[in-house]
């Protein structure tokens, strides 16, 4: 973002940050702890909640990805219960800003339903800034894309991939909450 800002063809406050599978959590996570990035997307990859314990579950993730995690994280291996945080809460981090979650219907690794309740367990942060979310109670059908509140949410038929049908929903949901006056879009 920092040489973003520095070059004179790019709206520094309309810049979108997208990212799949494990960059879609770097995606979020570079969305969460830097503002100046107005809207963020990610692909098959991090929304689920480890709580869930389905997919890929905290074990198997801070096990597999140590890296990523403080050495106290690894306290939580064998008792994932009683984490004191979940993935939504990385989510929560991106409001105001919109933020847009992708998903696959056969991706049970990325756990299609779980990444639809963090982004559903995320939602009263949005609501604390006075914006109107609308989530259903229940994830989507597959082909079904959410995309008028702050919070974008689809499942799509298919596998771990990012696919054309998914790029024309992340573009629509930025012409929605990122279009400016002008036509330079």
């Amino acid at each position: 973002m920092d040489i973003l800002e520095t070059d004179s063809i790019v709206d520094p406050t309309r810049v979108a940050l997208i990212g799949h599978s494990r960059l879609g959590r770097t995606a979020a996570w570079a969305g969460a702890r830097d503002p100046r990035f107005a809207m963020v997307i990610a692909n098959n990859g991090l929304g689920a909640l480890f709580k869930r314990n389905y997919g890929e579950t905290y074990w198997q993730t801070i096990n597999k990805f140590p890296h990523w995690f403080a050495d106290a994280a690894k306290s939580y291996e064998n008792s994932t219960a009683d984490l004191p945080v979940d993935n939504h809460l990385t989510l929560a981090l991106i409001a105001p800003r919109p933020f847009y979650l992708g998903t696959a219907s056969q991706d049970v690794w990325a756990n299609p339903t779980g990444e639809f309740l963090a982004a559903k367990a995320a939602e009263p942060v949005w609501r604390l800034y006075g914006l109107d979310v609308q989530l259903p109670d229940e994830s989507p059908q597959p082909g079904t894309a959410l995309k008028r509140g702050p919070i974008g949410f689809h499942v799509r038929d298919g596998l771990h991939s990012i696919t054309p049908w998914d790029w024309a929903h992340y573009l629509d949901f930025a012409d929605l909450h990122l279009k400016g006056d002008g036509s330079d879009n």
